[in-house]
């Protein structure tokens, strides 16, 4: 096993231990009766080390197998390592070069090329991902830990109005294919992007009448979905002639994000991302008189703050509490 760090000597009951850190992250012990032996052998350890630190690269390759290991989607591995890779920019640099004033200045070269969600949510990802280095004795300390975020991150997302999606809509169902009735689904029935991309044809139930949402980010996301009549023979058709198992769109997110920017700008309305379309979907579903807590079932949310908080606009939300408010009155104050 190649030792890349080296932990010890400590007392470890009548012995000398020193643990070795391989690149793969596995760990070797090796016990000594001799203090001044084990340091010795520690010392030239960490002397053929510094010839051949473990660099951003190898970090890395461990972390991948860790989250891999962690049953962590594919596609959740990849955005991760891509944003740790955005932001460390060499991977050839080793990580204990990295010092704190490092990593403010690298911190803050991603502050100026993303989006203020992006870079705080990228300094996180990292944040973990170092402590997860120290926490295996492969860093000392996080270099990260002391980097504030910049800037104020949005709240909410860009939607449409009323008038705005039914001519999305229009279009949709005007040109139905995969790409379109991908987009118009996502703001019908409020899945998130990676649910919608990761629909099977089995998951469609009930003649089509039913999405089930079995694979999700939360726990609350595993949920059944109702299909409004005028989507069900458009998702039926895209399932037509495939098995069980087979994906109902051919695309992930990416493929989803694109066709939605496209088809809003063929509409002649706002272009909005996904996101938005989920925001959509809460802010027309609270306006019909759906309660924050039905609205929050069908996004996958676990409770409503954050639906309200990211997804209903104010006036949406301040109308439900109003209707809410009304019920109560018109019911002797039964609700």
């Amino acid at each position: 096993m190649r030792r890349e760090y080296v932990n010890g000597p400590y007392r470890h009951r009548n012995k000398w231990r020193i643990i070795f850190t391989g690149k793969d992250g596995r760990k070797a012990a090796q016990s000594f009766t001799d203090k001044d032996e084990a340091e010795a052998i520690a010392a030239e350890m960490r002397k053929q080390i510094s010839d051949d630190p473990i660099t951003v690269l190898d970090g890395l390759a461990m972390y991948k197998a860790y989250l891999t290991d962690r049953g962590n989607k594919p596609a959740t591995v990849k955005t991760t390592l891509h944003r740790l890779r955005d932001l460390l920019t060499d991977e050839l640099e080793p990580l204990s070069a990295i010092t704190q004033g490092r990593a403010e200045s690298l911190y803050g070269s991603l502050a100026s090329r993303r989006a203020v969600d992006t870079h705080r949510n990228t300094l996180n990802q990292c944040k973990t991902f170092f402590r997860w280095l120290v926490k295996r004795g492969i860093v000392r300390r996080s270099p990260f830990e002391g980097v504030e975020g910049v800037g104020r991150r949005k709240r909410g997302k860009k939607q449409l109005t009323i008038d705005e999606f039914r001519a999305l809509a229009a279009h949709c169902f005007g040109s139905p294919s995969s790409e379109t009735i991908a987009v118009i689904s996502a703001a019908i029935l409020g899945l998130r992007a990676s649910e919608l991309c990761g629909l099977l044809v089995r998951d469609l139930d009930d003649g089509g009448r039913v999405v089930i949402v079995s694979s999700s980010k939360t726990e609350a996301g595993i949920r059944r979905v109702g299909v409004p009549e005028v989507l069900r023979p458009h998702l039926l058709a895209l399932c037509d002639g495939k098995d069980g198992p087979a994906a109902v769109f051919d695309g992930d997110r990416h493929w989803l994000l694109r066709n939605t920017k496209l088809a809003c700008k063929a509409a002649g309305v706002p272009v909005v991302t996904p996101h938005g379309l989920r925001g959509t979907h809460s802010s027309l579903a609270t306006e019909a008189g759906a309660t924050s807590q039905a609205v929050a079932g069908t996004l996958g949310h676990a409770g409503t703050a954050v639906t309200e908080r990211h997804y209903i606009s104010g006036s949406a939300a301040a109308s439900e509490r109003a209707r809410r408010v009304g019920l109560v009155l018109l019911n002797g104050g039964n609700g």
